[in-house]
């Protein structure tokens, strides 16, 4: 199975779980009230997809990947059921070196309200325009120290998304008509930091 059919399924069950109010990707964070989910209230629905970064990511990668059907996905799931929710993507900011490693306080800033009524292109332009605005991931010590993957742990033992100037690497060979799946050159991950 390839990353974009993984996505893509993804997707579709997220989409056939709102259409029947089955147990449906939420921002619930409480084991107890996640036993409980989904409640059949259009409240409850709107209460517990007020945000999102997994719909973006998703939109990320099939934009990154050049998979429109995926994207187009994405895009019918938050018409059809996620107008509300304000889709969004996070950043290291300075407060990020002191509390990143050990998660002891919030950090970062937010993309807030991510547009994916444009063609996935212009959504990538949104999102990696806003790493250049964001200085402060290259001040991070494991950044300077070339320990980047350091991030990538800390990413996933604290549930951070991850960094989007680590995937810069990426978009740049999207830009330049290459297949990120095809390519062999090693560089486009050295870049990213």
């Amino acid at each position: 199975m390839s990353i974009t059919s993984w996505l893509s399924e993804m997707a579709d069950r997220a989409d056939f779980s709102f259409r029947v109010n089955g147990k449906y990707p939420c921002n619930i964070n409480s084991y107890r009230d996640l036993l409980e989910h989904p409640k059949k209230e259009k409240s409850y629905l709107k209460d517990n997809t007020a945000g999102s970064i997994l719909y973006p990511v998703i939109a990320l990668w099939a934009g990154l990947l050049g998979d429109d059907n995926l994207y187009e996905k994405v895009r019918s799931i938050e018409e059809q059921h996620l107008e509300h929710c304000n889709f969004q993507y996070w950043y290291p900011d300075e407060t990020s070196e002191a509390h990143f490693y050990k998660n002891d306080h919030l950090h970062g800033a937010t993309l807030s309200h991510l547009y994916i009524e444009e063609p996935s292109g212009k959504f990538l332009e949104q999102v990696f325009g806003e790493c250049g605005k964001m200085p402060a991931f290259q001040a991070l010590s494991a950044v300077k120290a070339g320990l980047w993957p350091l991030m990538l742990v800390a990413c996933r033992h604290y549930r951070l998304p991850v960094p989007l100037h680590l995937l810069q690497g990426f978009a740049k060979i999207r830009d330049n008509n290459e297949s990120p799946i095809e390519t062999t050159d090693s560089a486009a991950v050295n870049q990213c930091p």
